[in-house]
């Protein structure tokens, strides 16, 4: 089963300046191929989600968000 650590989720949410799943998604397309960094796997695997995340409201925290793809990710396995 996929599991986003959160030191990624932290990586994420201080390079996102407004917290929304936009911005998420343009943050994870430029971070995707670089070699530090999140996994292209987690990349590939959170941007395949966050269309269907996108009626939800984003999270307030880096604690909310790590709890809500994980959860997400989880009930998808």
């Amino acid at each position: 089963m996929a599991h986003v650590p959160m030191d990624d989720i932290e990586q994420i949410w201080n390079g996102i300046p407004s917290k929304s799943w936009d911005a998420m998604e343009s943050y994870l397309i430029n971070a995707k191929g670089k070699p530090e960094g999140i996994s292209d796997t987690l990349v590939n695997m959170m941007l395949d989600f966050i269309p269907d995340w996108q009626d939800q409201p984003f999270p307030e925290s880096p604690v909310e968000l790590y709890n809500f793809v994980n959860d997400r990710l989880r009930m998808a396995a």
